[in-house]
């Protein structure tokens, strides 16, 4: 009894490795066991995971101990809350048993005690079948609420539909691939939880469940909805997915709902069928869905449509915004329906009529027709002409923002019609001039041009004698006319992120960048000319009358113009990042002057101190570390942001996609372009939905993400989601960098070089290289170390040459290694050294140049900068030959012809020469014309002498012709 006792002790304390020795005990003993000790034992056996134990304790619990079922069932009821698997494990492992003994394991499964079953829970160990529990004996006759979820369950059992008192049941996320149509057996059923599961059909006999009032069918992949459905509210709830997209697998659910619909159908479930079928992204489902509604309802319009506003929770004015954000409505309905809609139920509104970020390329005729306004924002769509037939809805329209749109030019016939406005956004769209037809808008006061593609100024400007405020930037003006002058009541001209200045050795006569004429805008207060290539500025500019703020920063200023010194009203003189080295004096003549910004230029600190004695009463900024980068609010990580942000990087390096893309999603929601980026990214790389790319990359853009910019570049160069368009890739090249993206920088500066979707224009080229290439990438300074060598777009500087290609060679760029040795071999610019021209030849030609193979040949052949070798030589001049460069095709020739670095080999000579001369190398031509007309190395043919005579003639024609 003792070894009984430290047996049922251990049991007790849950002491694992007690159960063999128990076991072996018990088998040996079966007349030790009692009452306390069975329980305790297969109690314990329960609660683990070893089958096999399990099962012995059963039987020996069966077997030797009456009665103990009841106290077994107690113990097991009060913990298997805790470890349902491992409860409903054992309960399948007992009633697979040979002997099993249903009397004995109902008085177990005595489910008085409670009305639930608990089986749902992420575990290593899914179900993949229904506990046999439920089917082999009415175990469970009392069950009210049965949970089976997470879990491999691809069929119910019919006899599982036996638990008729069962009120709640859920199967959700699972793999069911059907529903028995034995479930009408449960006639108190009142919830079904089945969402996320693999259900294509539903049987017709949830139809006579006529205590179901909860159904949840959502993530599945139906066919078809049945009309039953909508008094659970299935049709709303996807009639709310859809207005953020088309949910993933429910494409075509609505294809077959709208076929064969029965004839009496009450207004209510039509006008759900219509509200569900309208947003389907199929145009063929979408017509016929309103084909049934008006159709069916030919009285009613009016009345169904407040029913759907209603359907929704939206009042009227927000429901014509919700119209709009979800394009697929709008061809839904004809202008005269909608019309007479709005005017049965009278209303108007003076909110501001914006519709921004839809992606719409046209507006229905009737939607302003409610409005009071005058303002309207349509900024971030597709739209390609103002849509005036709209805002004729407005009666007196003066403010019209068209920014982010795809505009090219303006109707002067629609303008017409636009007589009191006096604020128009045109920012952030593809004009290439400024629209003369915008002279029809003599009421206009301000005009924002900025982020298009303006390269020059035309001599015939809009007349706009109103206007106050004109922006510009972000735009490729190089020069800005005398006519601008025009603007006589100009107050504030933006002219920041152009190319004024950066235009050398112009035909120009007059080198100001600005006109002289500049001083007759008498009304200019705000004058911005920063990130330009200014380093001069015209004599009028001092001669402003009401000039307040004048920015300079960002360009190639040495010294403070002293024309500035004559602005008496000046208030605010920011010339910080140029170059400049002194403050002159006379900068305290400046009577108004009240701040100076020289941030970012070599000047000492004594310099500064010097300034400030002059004036103690001015606020000088300088600092000689950068300024600290105000980032606008809509640009700000939000609290969670970041968090979100390194999740989703984290799924998209575990290549988990979808997970990824709703952090992302989540993180973007919070304000910041970060997210849009990032989905972006993802869509445009990983997914390839160019689509998405697109639309996530234009919302980015538009919160000046100089990412999102190159990404959209690149979608326009290589044709991803839109047509091929090298203009808008270079616009977006362009604006990426603007904002500071190497990449944007040296992809802009490219296509101005080889005139991709651009004239060739060497000028910018050198610009954008500039750009790059002082944020330390090699290939635009190896670029930009050509364009001095060669003179395009700048006077030929080899010196200035050579430190661009050492920069880009100690980068290890390959085309500047072998391009810097050059000079150095020749001392072209530079000092002589043929050593380290050999050093530079050496390492591009380790990375496989060619033109490096053949010019280290040369300098092993000849011994210059290194010891001579006709070997490595030879070896150098063959690599370069295999990979077909002629020059090096032709010295291998030679170098078999004269028995340099190996025997002497005629006709592996002419095999050489052959193979040079039929690229057009002259030399190599004359040598193949001997060898035939003589029969060294190859057999005598005086025709095919004459030929590559004749042929080498020709070369040393062209050759001068050229020169």
């Amino acid at each position: 009894m003792e070894q009984s006792n430290l047996v049922y002790q251990q049991l007790t304390e849950k002491q694992g490795a007690a159960v063999h020795t128990a076991l072996a005990f018990l088998k040996n003993k079966p007349c030790a066991i009692n009452k306390e000790i069975g329980t305790a034992l297969f109690g314990w056996s329960c609660r683990v995971e070893y089958p096999a134990l399990s099962k012995a304790a059963y039987l020996l619990w069966i077997d030797l101990v009456e009665g103990a079922a009841q106290v077994a069932a107690l113990d097991i009821y009060k913990n298997h809350q805790k470890q349902p698997n491992n409860f409903y494990r054992l309960c399948q492992h007992v009633v697979d048993l040979p002997n099993y003994d249903v009397p004995t394991l109902q008085l177990f499964f005595d489910w008085r005690y409670d009305s639930k079953i608990n089986l749902s829970g992420k575990t290593d160990q899914p179900l993949k079948k229904i506990p046999p529990l439920f089917s082999k004996a009415n175990f469970c006759i009392n069950i009210k609420e049965i949970s089976i979820e997470y879990h491999y369950i691809t069929n119910i059992p019919t006899d599982f539909f036996n638990l008729t008192q069962l009120k709640k049941l859920s199967f959700a996320n699972g793999q069911l691939l059907s529903m028995p149509k034995a479930i009408q057996q449960l006639k108190h059923l009142a919830v079904l939880d089945l969402s996320h599961n693999d259900l294509s059909t539903l049987p017709k006999a949830l139809s006579s469940l006529s205590t179901l009032v909860q159904l949840n069918i959502d993530g599945n992949p139906l066919k078809r909805l049945p009309l039953f459905l909508e008094k659970f509210g299935v049709f709303t709830r996807f009639f709310d997915a859809y207005q953020c997209g088309v949910p993933k697998g429910q494409e075509d659910i609505f294809v077959e709902t709208f076929k064969g619909l029965p004839d009496h159908l009450s207004h209510q479930q039509m006008t759900t069928l219509f509200c569900a079928g309208g947003l389907h992204p199929d145009k063929t489902v979408r017509s016929e869905a309103k084909q049934q509604w008006l159709q069916r309802l030919p009285d009613g319009v009016a009345e169904n449509l407040s029913y759907w506003v209603y359907r929704v929770k939206l009042d009227y004015i927000k429901f014509l915004l919700y119209f709009n954000e979800v394009q697929a409505l709008v061809p839904l309905f004809d202008n005269d329906i909608v019309t007479g809609w709005l005017k049965s139920i009278g209303f108007r509104t003076r909110k501001k009529a914006a519709l921004i970020d839809l992606n719409l390329e046209a507006i229905p005729d009737f939607y302003f027709k409610p409005w009071s306004t005058s303002r309207v924002d349509l900024s971030g769509n597709l739209f390609t002409q103002v849509p005036m037939q709209a805002l004729l809805g407005i009666h007196k329209l003066v403010m019209l923002d068209m920014s982010h749109n795809l505009l090219e030019s303006l109707s002067g016939q629609a303008l017409q019609q636009l007589k009191e406005l006096r604020e128009l956004n045109l920012g952030h769209n593809f004009f290439s001039a400024v629209p003369v037809h915008l002279t029809e808008l003599n009421k206009l006061e301000s005009l924002d041009l900025s982020h298009n593609l303006l390269t020059e100024l035309s001599s015939e400007l809009p007349v706009l004698p109103k206007l106050q405020k004109l922006n510009l930037s972000f735009n490729e003006l190089a020069k800005i006319p005398a006519e601008i002058t025009q603007f006589t009541n100009l107050q504030e001209l933006d002219l920041s992120y152009n190319f004024l200045g950066a235009i050398q050795n112009s035909d120009y006569t007059y080198s100001y960048a600005l006109p002289l004429e500049i001083s007759y805008l008498d009304a200019l207060t705000h004058l911005y000319l920063s990130h330009n290539q200014l380093t001069q500025l015209p004599p009028g500019i001092g001669l402003i009358e009401m000039l307040k703020v004048l920015d300079c920063s960002h360009n190639q200023f040495v010294e403070i113009p002293c024309e500035v010194f004559e602005a008496e009203t000046l208030e605010v003189l920011d010339f910080s990042y140029n170059k400049l080295e002194a403050i002159p004096e006379d900068i305290a003549l400046l009577p108004q002057l009240k701040k100076v910004i020289l941030t970012g230029n070599p000047l000492t600190t004594g310099a500064v101190k010097k300034a400030r004695h002059w004036r103690k009463d001015v606020e000088w900024v300088y600092n000689q570390e950068p300024l600290e980068v105000n980032v606008p609010a809509s640009v700000r990580r939000k609290p969670g942001e970041a968090l979100l942000l390194s999740q989703g990087k984290s799924f998209y390096k575990e290549e988990k996609y979808d997970e990824a893309t709703i952090c992302y999603v989540q993180a973007a929601a919070l304000g910041g372009y970060e997210g849009l980026n990032a989905l972006g990214e993802i869509n445009l790389y990983k997914k390839k939905d160019y689509q998405q790319a697109l639309h996530w990359c234009s919302k980015a853009a538009r919160l000046q993400s100089p990412e999102a910019m190159l990404y959209l570049g690149w979608m326009y160069y290589k044709g991803l989601g839109v047509a091929v368009n090298l203009t808008k890739a270079t616009h977006w090249f362009e604006q990426s960098g603007a904002l500071g993206l190497i990449s944007g920088q040296y992809n802009a500066a490219l296509m101005y070089h080889h005139g991709r979707g651009v004239k060739v224009n060497f000028s910018k080229a050198v610009f954008w290289y500039h750009q790059a290439a002082e944020q330390g990438h090699a290939s635009a300074a190896a670029n930009l170390g050509w364009m001095y060598a060669d003179g395009k777009g700048v006077t030929i500087n080899k010196s200035l040459a050579a430190d661009y290609y050492r920069k880009a060679a100690l980068k290890g760029q390959q085309d500047a290694q072998r391009n810097l040795a050059h000079l150095l071999r020749d001392g072209d610019g530079v000092d002589k050294n043929e050593a380290e021209a050999f050093n530079w030849y050496e390492k591009a030609a380790s990375k496989g140049d060619a033109s490096a193979l053949v010019n280290l040949g040369w300098m092993y052949q000849k011994g210059k900068g290194c010891r001579q070798d006709y070997i490595k030589a030879l070896k150098y001049y063959t690599e370069a030959a295999n990979k077909g460069h002629s020059r090096a095709q032709y010295n291998t020739g030679v170098m078999y012809q004269l028995g340099k670095g190996t025997f002497r080999n005629l006709s592996e000579a002419f095999a050489w020469y052959k193979l040079a001369a039929e690229q057009g190398y002259a030399n190599a031509q004359q040598r193949v014309a001997k060898m035939y007309a003589t029969g060294l190395g190859v057999k005598r043919n005086k025709k095919l002498a004459e030929k590559w005579r004749d042929a080498y003639l020709k070369s040393v024609t062209d050759a001068k012709q050229k020169k």
